[in-house]
């Protein structure tokens, strides 16, 4: 939907000082700047209004910040800051490493 609101300022995840948390967090971040909007942690990029365009980069952005490699195919199937964070924190690919 595009317009849509984003979450709640009580639905960052700002207080979370764990390395997950933290990561969460500067994801919503990536997420906000690539789309000039403020993102909360469930928020689609494209329910936000995201397009190809940011979706590049939001993937230049979470490797330069994050050292995570991802494609374009890994955002269009986990488009929030959550399902991200998941990826990026768990199964997410090490630059360098082809999917």
């Amino acid at each position: 939907m595009p317009g849509r609101t984003p979450s709640s300022p009580s639905e960052t995840p700002s207080a979370d000082a764990t390395p997950a948390g933290q990561q969460l967090a500067r994801l919503c971040e990536l997420f906000g700047q690539s789309l000039g909007t403020p993102c909360g942690p469930r928020d689609s990029l494209f329910d936000l209004g995201g397009d190809s365009l940011t979706v590049t980069r939001l993937i230049s952005s979470v490797h330069r910040e994050l050292a995570a490699e991802l494609t374009f195919q890994d955002v269009i199937d986990h488009p929030s800051p959550h399902e991200l964070a998941q990826l990026v924190g768990g199964a997410g690919r090490p630059p360098g490493d082809s999917p």
